[in-house]
């Protein structure tokens, strides 16, 4: 029986469109025009002994690695398989993205609430930019993942550009850095509201649910988390520039 075309629709094009449709939109209004003076008055140091300090502290981890992950596996709370679900929910493929592009048009064609909208936009920038990041550090690490019983030294594995390209991507974790970049920013920008805490929380709850269904060692959220601060903090740090935020 031939199937009905929308059965086979994948949202993943329509996601992408919607993200390219918002950077358009905010080019046109002016979004980028103050990042070359941005950039060169940036003081980079402190933002690369950021990352160094994460990447150092994550390679420690490599080594125990293994005894992490069984300690976290080896938890069934009822409360944190609730946490997990949500965890893996929240950083599943298209959520994050569909979330923000239905927030973002919200505010910016129905509120006409500029100052939303924006932050909206420099949310997905945030989990844009360090998605890119991600996908460059999978494909020059090509570590294994927990699940393909390689251990955790596992690193440089060709046939993870031949072969099978999942197995041997596992850092750093792009479920969390993608939540981290978007929550942590989202953080920066509203961390004097109540309930600001919640940004927080999300990506430590995608993180546990990645280890928890043993799809990334300790390591890779750890580093994912890290990546997640450090470019979050940079592009609010250009919101704060730009269009005079303060938090």
């Amino acid at each position: 029986m031939k199937k009905i075309w929308f059965t086979q629709f994948h949202p993943k094009p329509l996601v992408g469109l919607g993200v390219i449709a918002c950077l358009l939109w905010e080019i046109r209004k002016g979004y980028f025009e103050k990042l070359t003076a941005f950039v060169k008055q940036l003081d980079w140091a402190p933002y690369g002994k950021m990352l160094f300090v994460f990447a150092a502290v994550s390679a420690s981890f490599f080594v125990i690695d293994p005894r992490i992950l069984h300690q976290v596996q080896s938890f069934q709370h009822p409360v944190l398989r609730i946490l997990e679900q949500f965890g893996a929910w929240i950083g599943r493929g298209i959520h994050p993205w569909g979330i923000l592009i239905g927030v973002y048009f919200l505010f910016e064609f129905l509120f006409r609430n500029q100052a939303s909208s924006r932050k909206a936009f420099g949310a997905i920038l945030s989990g844009g930019f360090v998605s890119l990041i991600t996908y460059g550090m999978k494909y020059s690490f090509l570590r294994a993942r927990p699940y393909g019983n390689e251990g955790s030294f596992s690193f440089f594995n060709l046939e993870g550009i031949t072969q099978d390209a999942r197995v041997y991507h596992s850092f750093p974790s792009g479920d969390t850095v993608v939540v981290a970049g978007i929550s942590f920013f989202l953080w920066h920008q509203l961390k004097t509201h109540k309930g600001a805490w919640i940004f927080l929380l999300l990506p430590l709850m995608t993180a546990y649910s990645r280890m928890f269904l043993n799809r990334h060692w300790p390591s890779d959220t750890l580093m994912s988390l890290g990546i997640g601060w450090t470019f979050s903090l940079l592009i609010h740090e250009y919101h704060r520039y730009a269009f005079r935020e303060e938090v």
